[in-house]
């Protein structure tokens, strides 16, 4: 497939940007990241300040550039508080002890249910600036508490909260669900977009934009139409965003123009929250090629898939990282469905041009899905590397994303076909893996996550097919199966749910990338409260011994 592209549109402005001398850019970030004050490169942009910034820096200036890290971690512990002093948990206001579902679950999973449920009370945070300087601190302020995805993550995450909404809806906490929802509405009122997370140094990217889905799904919740009527517009800014800062056009093999989105950072530096993870990994390239890849590296963050060797030129060099030279197969799936939902929504409250708009939008993104996407010669959707004449046939989660999104030309039983050609060998026992390469990142081989396997089962629902319930539901089990056995080995610990699982080995948590495995866990918690509520008469408990 050779198409060709004819512009890039949208360059990100200045103000999109975080510029913080601390916790952005700059040479205290630099010197502190890279004198390794603490073992995690993002528990130092987490740490607030305890004086204002220019005083900080004016002491900052009389320490030797040569200075030992032992002498750097004597001054942060002078002037900085510990990572996440700001934030802090509370109980969620219509928090409910037993819900409804736990009373519909077979009593043998009852306590998974209950201590699945439980894990909300450790998960609902807010934040608190009081005594805090303006620019102390690096975490961005949201009207009202917030979901955090749990381990080092204390800030709430864009793509982790559709999921961890889902959950909450479970767990009838309604009011927390319209909260998450109400933040990033706020966020994208007062950014123009939603961040990749709360803090300030994620102001140059986004995460997958899920946010109409969101508002469609809480809306289907509550029937609010006020409050329906108050978020369109916020949302019409978010999809403009895209529009404008995420957006090229691309000539499919029809040879019609298509505009489409890719991610792409606005940033040229390394991540604050991995800067000394990203100067490593560029320190193998010739000086001009580093600013690149920071930037694709950024922007390998901004798809949440953070980091594939989907983006990667070379599966075992994240040096050879090219996130922004691809347009995404996934991205314009979910954008496919944001037009849809809008579409909808706003023919909802009656406002008939914005819903034809969109579902003219839908209509031609569901045309360039096939025209750029499609691959005749794998049989399958795939990612698209510009400007190379050579399109992916490699196995990704993300390639059926066209089938979850239900914006394919081919049958219901073609589309099954896909799925079904590839099942062996995606299949495993833990569920389904991101990929089938080992390269040692953490979107591949043999990990897998929550958000995927629900795309999955939520494809394999939508063709409304035996066969492919049949295979939903395989997944569905398998996915169980790992999680409460991992839960179930960790009784001790209160039972935990990790934020992705090794799929040849369930029960397991998965490995790989730049920082140990977490439990929480925000979305993991969401995915599995939403298949205990639909399909909960499939699970037993499992013999762990024996998977």
């Amino acid at each position: 497939m050779v198409a060709l592209i004819l512009c890039i549109i949208g360059v990100s402005s200045a103000g999109d940007r975080c510029t913080s001398p601390i916790y952005c850019e700059g040479p205290f970030l630099a010197r502190m990241q890279n004198a390794r004050v603490t073992n995690d490169s993002k528990a130092f942009v987490d740490m607030p300040l305890k004086a204002p910034v220019a005083e900080v820096l004016a002491a900052f200036a009389l320490l030797p550039a040569n200075s030992s890290t032992a002498v750097y971690k004597s001054f942060i512990d002078k002037w900085m508080y510990p990572a996440g002093y700001e934030v802090y948990t509370v109980m969620p206001s219509d928090w409910v002890e037993r819900p409804r579902f736990v009373d519909e679950l077979p009593s043998s999973l009852q306590p998974f249910g209950l201590s699945l449920h439980s894990k909300w009370k450790s998960l609902i945070r807010s934040f608190n600036h009081t005594g805090l300087c303006d620019g102390c601190y690096s975490s961005l302020h949201v009207p009202h508490p917030f979901v955090v995805a749990g381990g080092r993550f204390t800030e709430f995450y864009y793509w982790d909260s559709y999921w961890a909404l889902q959950g909450l809806l479970v767990s009838e906490m309604t009011m927390t669900a319209r909260r998450v929802v109400d933040n990033l509405l706020y966020m994208v009122d007062t950014y123009g977009f939603v961040p990749n997370g709360g803090r300030m140094y994620y102001l140059n990217r986004s995460q997958p934009p899920v946010l109409a889905l969101m508002v469609k799904l809480l809306f289907e919740h509550t029937g609010d139409v006020a409050w329906l009527a108050r978020a369109l517009p916020t949302l019409d800014k978010e999809y403009t965003w895209w529009q404008e800062m995420r957006s090229l056009i691309y000539t499919g093999v029809n040879g019609r123009q298509y505009m489409v989105q890719r991610y792409m950072a606005d940033t040229w530096l390394p991540r604050p929250e991995s800067y000394r993870e990203d100067v490593v990994t560029a320190s193998f390239l010739p000086p001009k090629e580093r600013q690149g890849c920071f930037r694709d590296l950024a922007s390998g963050a901004e798809t949440g898939w953070d980091f594939s060797s989907r983006w990667l030129r070379d599966w075992n060099q994240l040096s050879t990282i090219r996130t922004s030279s691809i347009l995404p197969v996934d991205l314009n799936s979910i954008l496919f469905v944001v037009e849809k939902s809008l579409s909808q929504l706003f023919a909802i409250t009656r406002n008939t041009s914005r819903s034809d708009y969109y579902h003219n939008q839908a209509g031609i993104r569901a045309s360039a899905l096939h025209q750029i996407f499609w691959n005749e010669y794998a049989l399958s959707w795939s990612d698209i590397i510009i400007a190379s004449p050579v399109t992916g046939n490699t196995f990704y989660v993300s390639n059926f994303m066209p089938i979850w999104a239900n914006a394919y030309h081919q049958s219901k039983q073609q589309a099954l076909q896909i799925i079904q050609r590839v099942w062996p060998k995606i299949f495993f026992s833990g569920g389904i893996p991101t990929s089938l390469i080992q390269s040692g990142q953490q979107w591949d081989f043999p990990n897998a996550w929550a958000p995927l396997q629900q795309f999955m089962i939520d494809a394999l629902d939508g063709l409304e097919m035996p066969e492919a319930t049949k295979l939903a539901d395989q997944l569905s089990i398998a996915w169980f199966n790992s999680n409460y056995c991992a839960w179930e080995s960790t009784l001790k610990e209160g039972g935990r749910f990790f934020e992705k699982y090794d799929v040849t080995h369930p029960g397991q948590a998965g490995g790989g990338g730049e920082y140990e495995v977490q439990s929480g866990f925000g979305w993991t918690n969401g995915v599995l409260l939403k298949l205990l509520n639909t399909r909960s008469h499939l699970f037993q408990i499992p013999d762990c011994t024996k998977l």
